[in-house]
């Protein structure tokens, strides 16, 4: 069966397109879309969005087969893979890292990718399924996987990002580096691994926190001390 590429807006639920893949080199033109074809392009979505939020995994590959886009926006903010990553739904989440129209660091509206859910979830066989399937490990603002890897303490995560060129100071909207989260839980081997990697102890949150700030809140003074500075570097993220 032919796929179809349908640029369209259905609804305020079915604003993300494409919704549907080409099975070619080049769209369909929209011109040999019929009432019928259109009808049935959005019943199809609609199933898919039901499919992914019930957990029914082989409903979700079948409509993937008669192509539907699994780069879809839910109504809740997730993309169809960071929602099974989400709730554990491991069977929907093996049929969409299995399409190879899946965009494996497609974000949803929180800014979370699917790398980022893997980590929190601590399953190391999917964040290397994404890593395989070009996940980047980077994001232009905001909470990133290694931030997630050093809030968890995730340090065999967080060596492999590292290695993959992770910003080690990356910084969140509030100033916060990944430095920030393992000095407060506090997890002196991902510490160390982050300074390794060229962490900087002097980049400092809005509100002018330290990583020093967050070891002592966190009651190692011992790691606070080491972590100390004289004043922040930089104040919120550096522009």
């Amino acid at each position: 069966m032919k796929q179809l590429f349908f640029l369209c807006s259905l609804s305020a639920l079915l604003t993300t397109c494409p919704l549907f893949a080409s099975a070619t080199e080049s769209p369909v033109s929209p011109s040999v879309i019929t009432d019928a074809d259109a009808q049935q392009m959005t019943e199809n979505i609609r199933d898919f969005i039901r499919a992914v939020e019930r957990g029914q995994s082989s409903k979700v590959r079948a409509l993937l087969n008669v192509g539907v886009n699994p780069n879809i926006m839910l109504e809740s903010g997730d993309t169809p893979l960071t929602h099974a990553l989400r709730y554990d739904d491991w069977a929907t989440a093996d049929v969409l890292m299995k399409s190879s129209l899946t965009d494996a660091s497609l974000e949803n509206r929180l800014g979370e990718t699917p790398l980022m859910l893997a980590v929190f979830k601590n399953r190391n066989d999917y964040f290397e399924q994404l890593l395989q399937k070009g996940a980047a490990v980077n994001k232009s603002s905001g909470w990133t996987a290694l931030h997630y890897a050093a809030t968890e303490g995730r340090t065999d995560m967080l060596k492999r990002l590292l290695s993959l060129g992770a910003r080690v100071n990356a910084q969140t909207q509030s100033g916060v580096t990944p430095l920030h989260m393992a000095a407060r839980i506090p997890h002196r081997e991902c510490v160390i691994l982050l300074l390794k990697a060229g962490a900087y102890r002097d980049y400092c949150t809005n509100a002018g926190l330290s990583p020093a700030d967050m070891a002592r809140k966190a009651g190692d003074h011992e790691l606070a001390d080491f972590l100390a500075v004289e004043h922040c570097a930089v104040r919120g993220p550096a522009r």
